[in-house]
């Protein structure tokens, strides 16, 4: 067997279709979700900006059916979030929205990840997908990896992955102070954070410059609910 890699531009489409020299088709489900960055003047213009929304329950791990076969899950007021993105010249902004009934973490830093918080990867130069077909798996030497929750009340944001040329400075490491704000009336959860670019090197605030990204949200229950902890 034999791997090729066929670059091509950018496109919204979900499945583009690759014609070989003999004539041959393939449909080819692309995966990927093309989303505009604005630019931004404060926090109000980002949260103007179109969610990307996590609320469908087939994206829960563990999975769907056993959450709510097992009274673990009650639909999207028990666990759902959006995320919002923009950015000025010095920073990107994102701004995430989770819907929890219990906000619950009281790990100290860096053991963030170990109950509610949320989670994201930027892949800067978005080479992924090539890395994946060439047999690089996890994360490359443009990525990062960071976390933000609220650890024992603390508000922290802590990166366990940096790309190459941060990696000495980020790695493993506490950044800005992020803003975070629980609204029990709500049961709403605020992130925000602005990441200077210095620090998501080689990434750059370039039109037209298309870099990966995902994030996930980390749902620890309290006892009386059964302790599960799940990600969507």
């Amino acid at each position: 067997d034999e791997t090729k890699i066929v670059e091509l531009p950018v496109s919204d489409e979900k499945t583009l279709t690759l014609v070989s020299s003999s004539g041959r088709t393939v449909d080819v489900e692309t995966g990927i979700a093309l989303r505009r960055v604005a630019k931004v003047r404060g926090w109000d213009e980002v949260a103007a900006q179109p969610a990307i929304a996590l609320d469908d329950p087939m994206m829960y791990a563990p999975g769907y059916a056993d959450l709510s076969a097992n009274g673990l899950y009650h639909g999207a007021d028990d666990l759902s979030a959006s995320a919002r993105l923009g950015y000025d010249d010095e920073a990107l902004c994102l701004e995430f929205i989770v819907k929890d009934e219990a906000q619950l973490n009281e790990n100290l830093p860096p053991r963030v990840f170990a109950a509610d918080c949320v989670q994201f990867a930027i892949d800067a130069l978005n080479d992924g997908r090539v890395n994946l077909l060439k047999g690089h798996r996890g994360f490359a030497d443009d990525d990062y990896s960071i976390v933000a929750g609220l650890a024992s009340g603390e508000r922290v944001a802590w990166c366990y992955s940096a790309a190459a040329i941060n990696r000495d400075r980020l790695a493993d490491r506490r950044l800005a102070d992020p803003e975070i704000v629980r609204d029990e009336t709500a049961k709403t959860t605020r992130y925000r954070l602005r990441l200077p670019f210095a620090d998501l090197a080689p990434l750059k605030p370039v039109k037209g410059r298309v870099f990966g990204f995902s994030f996930l949200v980390w749902d620890f229950d309290p006892p009386e609910k059964g302790g599960c902890s799940r990600r969507s």
